[in-house]
């Protein structure tokens, strides 16, 4: 069974200042939202097929939970957020420990405490990580 399956505790900072793309809207005088939210909670990653013995496909389901503040236009508010998700995994990972990985999916969005001004059916997600394997 653990053969095919690895579990993870995962954390996450979701801020768009330092987004190049939220920087291009703001000079194009379209003002984009300003949010922030903390993100943690669990995944599990099921190995379709491996190659090399160092790269891997995945199937990955998540659950994160969190907390957001958002500043729209004239409007802020702030809200608890609950994202189960499902993701498809490209992950490689080279000798010297550097793990890279890229994700594609989506995730569900639940929000509770103030109603988000901005609602969305199904939240889709491209993803690029880096990180160190041990």
């Amino acid at each position: 069974f653990f053969e095919y399956w690895s579990f993870a505790v995962k954390a996450g900072l979701d801020w768009n200042d330092i987004s190049l793309y939220s920087r291009f809207r703001d000079q194009l005088n379209k003002p984009a939202p300003k949010q922030f939210s903390v993100l943690g909670g669990l995944s599990a990653k099921w190995r379709l097929t491996e190659w090399y013995m160092r790269s891997a496909i995945f199937l990955e389901p998540s659950i994160l939970t969190g907390y957001m503040w958002q500043t729209l236009i004239n409007q802020e508010s702030s809200y608890w957020r609950v994202r189960p998700g499902l993701f498809a995994v490209l992950e490689t990972v080279f000798d010297s420990g550097l793990a890279m990985n890229f994700r594609l999916g989506f995730e569900l969005p639940f929000d509770f405490g103030e109603v988000n001004p901005i609602n969305e059916a199904v939240e889709p997600l491209t993803l690029f990580g880096l990180g160190l394997a041990i």
